[in-house]
């Protein structure tokens, strides 16, 4: 915890120990695995036995009264890039 007294980074470490980690927006693994495969076909040499987990499109990291802490945003990069522009024909075109 460079650049912060002692002080700040007691008060850190005893809001993260009242935390709760929050995923929205969940998807099934197995659907964008589909897409996926759709696309580009599949990979011999992919094995992933997570198809029948979960995955989200955000998670972020509250404490117990319910601030967000800072930098605890994650982003899906899977969920974005299975909603958005494919490669194929007719790629790019205007919807």
């Amino acid at each position: 915890m460079a650049g912060r007294s002692p002080a700040a980074a007691d008060e850190a470490r005893a809001r993260a120990h009242l935390a709760a980690r929050v995923y929205g927006g969940l998807f099934p693994l197995a659907e964008v695995r589909h897409t996926l495969v759709e696309v580009f076909g599949r990979d011999p040499e992919s094995h992933d036995g997570r198809l029948d987990s979960e995955g989200a499109l955000f998670a972020l990291t509250v404490d117990d009264p319910g601030s967000v802490l800072a930098d605890s945003t994650v982003i899906s990069t899977a969920a974005g890039r299975s909603a958005g522009p494919l490669p194929g024909p007719g790629a790019g075109k205007a919807c």
